[in-house]
């Protein structure tokens, strides 16, 4: 976010399209990845953990393309329920490999997006 020379002197409209745009942007590339670890997974367990979250990404990318239409009309408690929907996807996936030993990017990436996510979710509250 500090690399992106828009965010200075934004204002919060412009701060929450670029910040929904960098958890997309997330969602999508996690998407990808996990999709290729669950074609290439060998152990049954770990396979069956990874396609569940594929169904939970596609599921976070959806509310969140529903948030840009929230956000977009100007409705911010409409921009907190959807990324709070997003975020459970992620959460989910989470809780779907926590008995299982995933590539450790996955756990980074969950991460990051969710720490993107609760800055969309303080804006929110700001709108």
């Amino acid at each position: 976010m500090k690399s992106n020379p828009k965010i200075s002197g934004a204002d919060i409209k412009t701060l929450a399209t670029i910040t929904l745009g960098s958890a997309q942007t997330s969602a999508s590339i996690a998407l990808t990845k996990i999709q290729s670890l669950a074609t290439k997974e060998t152990n049954p367990a770990l396979k069956k953990g990874y396609t569940s979250c594929v169904e939970q990404y596609k599921n976070t990318i959806s509310s969140l393309d529903e948030a840009n239409t929230s956000l977009t009309s100007g409705d911010g408690p409409g921009l907190n329920i959807k990324v709070s929907a997003a975020m459970e996807g992620y959460t989910t996936c989470q809780d779907g490999l926590s008995n299982v030993k995933p590539d450790p990017s996955v756990v980074k990436d969950t991460g990051d997006f969710q720490n993107v996510c609760g800055i969309i979710l303080v804006i929110s509250n700001m709108m």
